[in-house]
């Protein structure tokens, strides 16, 4: 897979200003936006903070755990902490956020390479280490599904929030629309159906600065897009794959849904993937909408 035009944002923990201010320099070349904290405990805050933000961690291997340290109470055994917080954070939040330690000191690479399980990379090789970072980056599912996908999740990724975005990302990976069972099927419904009203939420508010009327929030989809019909603002194609996705989720896939444990009595994982496939359409349009 190639390099994406779009950059991509990492974090990088150093302990050295001017260091960092080089690396940015020669990261960006590379289309790579660095965030530098000299402090655990920043580092820590600011993933927290925009989970889906950064691609990449580079960690060097002496830098402070808390804002304000003195010179020389940076320490390599700072590594062990954060390591380890740094992988529960991973799994807390279900992040792909790979990582690497970037030291100017060969004794310390030799020392730690027996205990870290992550690259290490010697300052003064940035072209070898941005490398690594695009090839971290180019296997992760959000640079797949981006790639697949472009039209859906570079609007997704501008405009939606983590929660909506979740969603989709968990639909559309390795094809899971194509649900084969009852369970799978109901929450795909489910997923379509709030991706939906997330998008028109979205255009709602930035297109038509929230001109539609909503009576209530039960019905919000569906008075979004009779507002938008009345205006001639959809195209007919895109209204009939948005009032197929409400109609049909909403349905099966709605807070009360239809239940039976026959799995013909719900749509087909074929048609629930049709839906989701027809999602590019609509999101064209809405982009079209935003950002035109």
């Amino acid at each position: 897979m190639t390099r994406p035009d779009k950059p991509i944002s990492i974090l990088l923990y150093d302990d050295k200003a001017d260091y960092a201010g080089s690396f940015k320099t020669t990261a960006q070349k590379q289309r790579i936006i660095t965030k530098w904290v000299d402090n655990a405990d920043e580092l820590f805050e600011i993933i927290k903070a925009s989970p889906r933000k950064y691609q990449f961690v580079v960690l060097d291997a002496r830098a402070y755990m808390h804002e304000g340290q003195a010179e020389g109470t940076e320490d390599e055994m700072n590594l062990v902490a954060i390591l380890r917080d740094l992988d529960e954070l991973k799994r807390e939040y279900c992040l792909t956020l790979p990582y690497c330690i970037n030291t100017g000191f060969a004794d310390l690479k030799l020392r730690l390479s027996s205990k870290v399980k992550c690259p290490i990379y010697e300052k003064g090789n940035e072209d070898q280490l941005i490398n690594h970072i695009w090839e971290q980056y180019l296997q992760t599912d959000k640079a797949i599904l981006l790639g697949s996908y472009p039209e859906i999740f570079e609007f997704a990724d501008n405009y939606f929030d983590d929660a909506a975005f979740a969603l989709l990302f968990n639909l559309f990976t390795n094809k899971n629309y194509f649900s084969s069972s009852v369970p799978l099927r109901i929450n795909n419904l489910s997923a379509l159906r709030r991706t939906v009203e997330h998008l028109v939420d979205i255009i709602n508010d930035k297109y038509l600065a929230g001109a539609a009327l909503v009576h209530s929030p039960g019905t919000r989809l569906k008075d979004i897009l009779d507002y938008l019909n009345n205006h001639d603002d959809v195209p007919v194609h895109v209204f009939s794959t948005l009032t197929s996705i409400r109609k049909i989720a909403g349905n099966f896939g709605s807070h009360t849904p239809t239940t039976s444990a026959e799995i013909k009595a719900y749509p087909s994982g074929e048609l629930i993937g049709g839906l989701a496939l027809a999602l590019k359409d609509s999101f064209i349009w809405a982009s079209g909408l935003v950002v035109g």
